[in-house]
């Protein structure tokens, strides 16, 4: 290379950065400096629920506390918390149908019944449409967890039933039910079963869950798994910087995150955080729905 070129490329470095931080001053949403430091930030934030995780912690992970900490750091940290007879294992290793559950019943057997049992009951009943066997009834703790088992096994029996009942397992407000059924579109679909109105599905889904996204709200344990299930959707392009602000800004001293502000660190709140901030970092607008 030439004395000449070397100067010329010197002079535009230069002049690149003297405009970035004429960017920064004027504009600074725009700079590559404003973008950096943005980074960082979220990094250190992410970097810092580590603190939250001690062995107590992961000892005591529920199930799917255990598949979000698996998520951030690894698959090889799952074994450390999800037991060989965790019907959730399939999400660490999807060949792995072992603990394949069986089911005895359905608590509402009508499709027709769903709209009935949101007016009437709201959120508040747990395990609303399936009854497994008890083993795998034991690894369900929290609310429609049932509806992701089925379809996470779906390639087994899945039938129209199902998927029928599945379309209208919705609250229409962005609510957990309204997670949930999302994230059992994407299973769906990893699966291969549902019907060709899949996407169509995931989409409605999505769409729904970023409109309540943006609405002026608290962080919430909701607002943070409303962030990571876009993104297994294929939506995290429309996850935007101000979403992280309110997740920093919530973050704890000891790392974690809490339901509400007032509230003590728990591991299912930090999950969905760092995990949200993570997706974010990585700046890529789909993330798999399975650990790696």
């Amino acid at each position: 290379m030439t004395l000449r070129w070397r100067r010329g490329l010197v002079f535009v470095a230069i002049a690149s950065i003297c405009i970035d931080i004429a960017l920064f001053v004027i504009r600074p949403q725009n700079s590559i400096i404003f973008s950096a430091v943005r980074h960082y930030t979220l990094l250190i934030h992410a970097m810092h629920a580590r603190s939250f995780y001690t062995d107590d912690v992961v000892r005591t992970l529920k199930s799917d506390e255990c598949i979000l900490f698996a998520h951030i750091y690894g698959r090889n940290y799952a074994y450390r918390c999800l037991k060989k007879d965790n019907v959730f294992r399939r999400l660490v290793d999807m060949h792995d149908v072992s603990m394949r559950p069986k089911v005895i019943g359905t608590f509402i057997r009508e499709v027709r019944d769903i709209p009935w049992y949101f007016r009437q009951f709201g959120t508040e009943l747990d395990h609303a449409f399936y009854a497994f066997d008890a083993q795998t009834q034991k690894n369900i703790t929290d609310v429609y967890d049932d509806i992701l088992v089925r379809a996470l096994y779906c390639d087994f029996d899945y039938t129209d039933a199902d998927y029928a009942l599945l379309k209208v397992a919705r609250d229409g407000m962005g609510g957990y039910i309204d997670t949930h059924q999302l994230i059992a579109f994407i299973l769906l679909k990893r699966n291969g079963c549902g019907g060709n109105d899949i996407d169509a599905h995931i989409i409605e889904t999505a769409n729904r869950i970023i409109k309540a996204q943006d609405k002026p709200q608290e962080f919430s344990d909701l607002f943070a798994e409303r962030v990571v299930v876009l993104y297994w959707a294929g939506h995290g392009d429309h996850i935007s910087y101000a979403w992280m602000q309110k997740i920093i800004d919530a973050q704890k001293k000891d790392g974690g995150w809490a339901y509400k502000d007032e509230e003590m660190s728990n591991a299912h709140t930090t999950g969905l955080a760092t995990l949200a901030l993570r997706y974010y970092i990585a700046r890529k607008k789909t993330q798999d729905i399975f650990v790696h």
